[in-house]
């Protein structure tokens, strides 16, 4: 039987490997330890916001404009629920699969809708994205009925603006636009965000800020797919303030009526405070077509028609007054007392200011006339002569 020796060469070798795999092990367990610490304090909160996001959503409910009325109470403007169709792009599984689902259900532009997508899914993958506008009853049926094929897909139910009345005054009540990014930039609206609708003319315009009312909220909870779980809160809407108006209906849809098919204007006036009873302008256009948002084609057509159908003729057009202003011309020689209400002038046909002859439009003349006669008549000699009194 042999004694075993020690060897001292190999128990240093042995110390050497466990020291360099005590150091291995250490080493391992130190970057664990740096990456759990990574991992939790210094990327914790963003992991920790994107699993807030995972699970609650904040989404805005959209205020309603407030009405436009005329003086009787009768609605000009008021609003309607639109079911839009939106997506969340981190809730997407299959984008391909998902669009090709929703060409079967509804009438549906994946290709216009996957540039919607791409544009806003990059900066913002937990927001939602408009994909289409006011949907159908019938698609928002179906839609609602296939929603677990349909991850990712949500209905928001925003109001959208109404002309009950088309083509009636859209000069006076103006339209809605887009808001731009220069106006956002300069802050020129208060509680509006990037896609929101503004008044770009008429009433809508000089009352936004009065019709617009302020946004609300909610706090959705989600399962994985996107699927509302419960409200967990919400803050109401205000709506905007309702704006009553001077015009009268029924007198606007005379005047309407009286200038169809025809170039012009027609203003009527209370005159005894000036009030505003009815303003039409033709050709006239329909307010509804901006709603949606109206295209390039069909903007181009309205602007570079020669009728003008935006231009509101009864405030921006220039016309000669013709024999309306004689009405302003009593009125001052009355007023100045150049002329008696009963002082009778004599039209012989022609008046003569130096040597310049002027023509009353009858060519033998009205006789003697006084001043209601002269109105009756429009008789210009009469209105010459008062005139030349009045300097």
């Amino acid at each position: 039987m042999k004694n075993s020796k020690f060897d001292p060469v190999s128990s240093e070798i042995f110390q050497k490997q466990l020291k360099f795999v005590s150091l291995f092990v250490l080493a391992i367990f130190s970057i664990l330890i740096l990456r759990l610490w990574f991992l939790q304090v210094v990327k914790g909160p963003v992991y920790l916001s994107k699993s807030e996001h995972n699970r609650i959503r904040l989404h805005y409910v959209d205020s309603s404009r407030g009405m436009i009325l005329d003086r009787k109470g009768d609605i000009l403007v008021d609003n309607r629920p639109s079911y839009n169709l939106y997506v969340i792009p981190e809730d997407i599984q299959d984008r391909t699969s998902l669009f090709s689902k929703l060409e079967g259900l509804i009438e549906f532009d994946s290709d216009q809708a996957t540039q919607q997508l791409n544009a806003a899914a990059r900066n913002m993958p937990f927001k939602p994205v408009l994909i289409k506008k006011d949907i159908t009853r019938d698609e928002l049926a179906r839609i609602e009925t296939h929603g677990f094929d349909l991850p990712g897909i949500g209905i928001q139910i925003k109001p959208q603006r109404r002309y009950s009345r088309g083509d009636l005054a859209p000069h006076v009540l103006g339209y809605l636009g887009e808001v731009t990014e220069n106006q956002l930039q300069k802050g020129v609206y208060e509680n509006i965000r990037s896609g929101d609708l503004i008044g770009k003319t008429g009433i809508e315009w000089r009352w936004q800020p009065l019709l617009h009312g302020l946004r609300g909220g909610e706090q959705v909870e989600v399962d994985a797919v996107g699927r509302k779980i419960q409200l967990i809160s919400r803050k109401a809407p205000v709506s905007g303030s309702d704006v009553f108006l001077t015009l009268d209906t029924d007198l606007q849809a005379l005047a309407n009526g009286l200038l169809r098919e025809k170039h012009g204007a027609i203003v009527c006036l209370n005159p005894m405070n000036g009030e505003v009873l009815a303003l039409a302008s033709s050709p006239s256009f329909d307010p509804n077509l901006f709603i949606k948002g109206i295209d390039q084609e069909t903007w181009k057509d309205m602007v570079s028609s020669g009728d003008f159908p935006l231009q509101n003729r009864a405030l921006t057009g220039q016309y000669p007054p013709g024999s309306v202003f004689k009405i302003v011309i009593a009125l001052a020689a009355l007023q100045e007392g150049v002329v008696t209400a009963d002082e009778e002038i004599f039209c012989g046909g022609s008046f003569f200011l130096g040597e310049q002859k002027y023509r009353c439009w009858k060519k033998y003349g009205h006789g003697k006339v006084n001043l209601h006669r002269a109105l009756v008549e429009s008789c210009d000699v009469y209105f010459y002569t008062v005139g030349k009194r009045l300097g």
